[in-house]
């Protein structure tokens, strides 16, 4: 897509956020609004936790410029897991109105990818 000449962000996707973040706001909901950002940022940290310890499996003796400790193995989930344990534990403590806009919004982004998908195959 389209990039902002100065920024280098995805202008679609910007205005898409704006979008759906002033309509939100427009309904009143500004509680919901920072919940469901926080909880949606949680799962991105938890993905990103995921891809680590996936990596780190796939490919071990990559070089890196540091090391865990504890041995690769090992260290990697006591690295991992306290992040992980805790952004499970807030995102099942948020309201079920939070849950449920996180699964609408997780599959609308699931949806949209797979719809890119195909329009560019």
């Amino acid at each position: 897509g389209e990039l902002h000449p100065t920024l280098r962000t995805p202008v679609r996707a910007t205005v898409v956020n704006v979008a759906c973040g002033s309509a939100l706001l427009l309904c009143g909901e500004w509680e919901l609004v920072i919940t469901l950002c926080m909880s949606l940022y949680m799962l991105s940290t938890a993905a990103e936790f995921v891809a680590l310890a996936r990596l780190r499996a796939l490919e071990p003796d990559l070089a890196r410029p540091y090391r865990i400790a504890a041995g690769d193995r090992r260290g990697i989930w006591l690295f991992v897991a306290p992040p992980l344990l805790l952004c499970a534990v807030l995102v099942a403590v948020s309201g079920t109105s939070t849950l449920a806009l996180i699964a609408a919004t997780l599959a609308a982004s699931f949806g949209v990818q797979r719809a890119h998908r195909w329009w560019a195959a």
